[in-house]
C-alpha cells in the first residue's frame, strides 16, 4: 500500500472554540496528505462552536462531527477514537493548528523508521498566523524501553498533540476521564505500548497560548491531578524495570507536593476548611514519599533542601 492510501484520523476536540476552530481545520483540510478522517468533538459548546463544525462537515465529507454535553477534553478524545477507523492518529487541539505537510511528513517517518509513535516539535504563538521557518526532518529512533530508561529524552515532550500515533497504542487505552494534565498521565504509557519511538526535529504544529490556557491559568483544584498522573509514571516504570528512572520521578513527585502544599495553603479560592483538609493529606503524601526518597541518590543537594523548606515553611511558596 501507498502511503497516499493510508487513512489517518485526525481528531479534534473542541469547547467554546468558534474564534479559533475555523482556521485550525483549514489547516487540516490543507493537508498534502489527502487521505484523512477528520473528527470533530463539540464537547457541549454555549457558542458557535456546534454551528461551525457543522457547516464545515457540510462542506468536507472527510469531516466527521460528534456533539456530546460538556465531559471535557479526555471525553471528547475518547468518543473519536471510539469511532475512528483510520491507521494513524494525530490529535489537535482547537486553537491550535499544523503546517500543510505535517500528515504527510509524520506518515512518511513512521513507516520509514518502523515506529508506533513519531514525536515532533511545536512553535508557540501568541497570534494564530504561521511563523516563517524552515522544516527540518532530521530522526532519532530509540526502543520504547530505553526511553523509559532515559527520561531525559522526554523531558518536556509528553503533549499527545506533538505525538503522532498508530492505532495499535489506544486499542486498549484511553485517556482519564475528568483530570487534568491527561496528556501527562499517559505519556509513559503510550511508550510502553509501542516498540519503536521516533523523534523528529520538524517544527510542524502551533500552539495559540490563549487567555484561557492550562498554562496560563491559576492554581485550582484540578492541579492535584497531578497526583494521579506521578502514580501511574511510576507504576510504568516499575514494570518495565526501569529503576533509576522511577527514582527520578518520585524524587520530581517529592518537590511538587511539597510546592502544592504552599500553593493550596495560599490560594484565595479556598475555603478555610478545605485548605485545612487538602494540607493534611498532602503532607500525609509527603511524608510517605519522603519514606520512599531515603535512599534515593536523586534526591540530595538542591531537591531535598527546598522539599523540606517548602514543607517546613509554605510561606516561602508565596514567593518561590
Amino acid at each position: 500500500m501507498k502511503n497516499d492510501d493510508i487513512l489517518v484520523s485526525v481528531i479534534v476536540p473542541a469547547y467554546n472554540a468558534g474564534k479559533y476552530l475555523g482556521f485550525c481545520l483549514d489547516t487540516v483540510i490543507a493537508q498534502t496528505h489527502k487521505n484523512l478522517e477528520i473528527i470533530v468533538v463539540d464537547d457541549g459548546s454555549t457558542d458557535n462552536t456546534g454551528k461551525i463544525c457543522d457547516e464545515y462537515a457540510n462542506k468536507d465529507s472527510r469531516i466527521k462531527v460528534i456533539h456530546q454535553e460538556n465531559k471535557g477534553l479526555s471525553s471528547a478524545r475518547n468518543a473519536a477514537l471510539d469511532i475512528m477507523t483510520g491507521e494513524y492518529i494525530a490529535f489537535i487541539d482547537s486553537d491550535d493548528f499544523i503546517e500543510p505537510q505535517t500528515i504527510e511528513l509524520l506518515l512518511f517517518d513512521c513507516i520509514e523508521y518502523n515506529s508506533e509513535i513519531i514525536i515532533y516539535d511545536s512553535i508557540d504563538v501568541s497570534e494564530m498566523k504561521f511563523v516563517d521557518h524552515t522544516i527540518t526532518n532530521n530522526v532519532r529512533t530509540y526502543s520504547s524501553n530505553f526511553l523509559l530508561q532515559n527520561l531525559e529524552l522526554l523531558s518536556n515532550r509528553e503533549s499527545a498533540c506533538t505525538r503522532f500515533f498508530h492505532k495499535s497504542i489506544f486499542d486498549r487505552l484511553r485517556f482519564p476521564i475528568n483530570k487534568r494534565y491527561e496528556d501527562s498521565y499517559i505519556a509513559y504509557q503510550t511508550i510502553e505500548l509501542s516498540n519503536t519511538v521516533s523523534f523528529t526535529d520538524a517544527k510542524l504544529y502551533y500552539y495559540y497560548l490563549s487567555p484561557n490556557s492550562i498554562m496560563r491559568s491559576d492554581f485550582s483544584a484540578k492541579n492535584y491531578d497531578v497526583i494521579y498522573s506521578y502514580d501511574n509514571k511510576i507504576d510504568v516504570l516499575i514494570r518495565n524495570n526501569c529503576e533509576k528512572s522511577a527514582q527520578m520521578v518520585y524524587r520530581d513527585y517529592l518537590y511538587n507536593v511539597s510546592r502544592m502544599i504552599g500553593q493550596t495553603k495560599y490560594c484565595d479560592k479556598f475555603t478555610s476548611e478545605f485548605k485545612k483538609q487538602k494540607i493534611k493529606e498532602l503532607r500525609k503524601k509527603y511524608r510517605e514519599l519522603k519514606r520512599i526518597n531515603k535512599n534515593n541518590p536523586y534526591f540530595k543537594g538542591r531537591f531535598r533542601l527546598v522539599s523540606d523548606v517548602l514543607y517546613l515553611c509554605p510561606v516561602i511558596k508565596k514567593f518561590h
